[in-house]
């Protein structure tokens, strides 16, 4: 999971992930989502799927699971991906053009896009 964001990058991501669950009309439910993975370095995209998605709200920070199994990718762990990413623990960042949620963990070299 990593070390904590610094408080200020924790109400960045927090922000981030609300304007994700707003726009799912604040929907907990586990839903099918487009989800993008991409490569730090290169830039190229490396899985663009559809799964099973959902956003836990909290008070002090929210976490969003993302079931690759669903979607076939049964290593996920060796792709340096996770099943939950917390606002306290992951850089994220919400691109209105886009609509999409952008999650960067200090743990992967991978980018993970939420889409709305």
């Amino acid at each position: 999971m990593g070390n904590k964001l610094n408080v200020e990058k924790q109400f960045e991501s927090l922000d981030a992930i609300k304007q994700l669950y707003f726009s799912w009309d604040r929907d907990t439910g586990t839903n099918l989502r487009k989800v993008e993975v991409v490569d730090k370095k290169s830039n190229n995209i490396i899985l663009d799927i559809t799964v099973p998605v959902n956003i836990s709200p909290g008070t002090e920070s929210y976490k969003i699971n993302i079931v690759w199994e669903n979607g076939g990718i049964k290593n996920f762990r060796k792709l340096k991906l996770f099943g939950v990413y917390w606002s306290q623990y992951n850089e994220m960042n919400y691109d209105e053009l886009n609509q999409c949620l952008l999650i960067n963990s200090n743990d992967s070299d991978k980018l993970v896009k939420v889409y709305s």
